[in-house]
C-alpha cells in the first residue's frame, strides 16, 4: 500500500479515508476515518468542491487543460451553499 509507505517517509502526509466500512487501511494507518452513511458521499464531495473554489485553492491551469464545463460547474457549488 503506497499510502501507508508514504506515511513512513520524511514528509509524513495525513491519511483521510472516506469509506463506510472499517477497511485495512483504516485500521492500520488512517489519521481520520469519515464513515459516511450510504448516499451521503455526494454531499461531502459538493462541500469539498465548494471550499476549494471559495478558498481559491484550485489549480486553474490544470482545470483548463483537463476538464470541460468547469465554468458551468462552479456556480452550482456556490449556489448550493449561498444561504447556509
Amino acid at each position: 500500500m503506497r499510502m501507508l509507505a508514504a506515511k513512513r517517509g520524511p514528509r509524513r502526509p495525513k491519511l483521510i479515508v472516506i469509506e463506510p466500512r472499517r477497511t485495512l487501511t483504516v485500521t492500520t494507518g488512517a489519521d481520520l476515518h469519515l464513515q459516511l452513511k450510504p448516499g451521503t458521499n455526494v454531499a461531502l464531495l459538493n462541500g469539498i468542491c465548494h471550499l476549494l473554489i471559495e478558498n481559491g485553492t484550485i489549480d486553474h491551469d490544470f482545470i483548463a487543460r483537463h476538464t470541460t464545463k468547469f465554468d458551468q460547474f462552479k456556480p452550482t457549488k456556490a449556489a448550493a451553499f449561498a444561504k447556509r
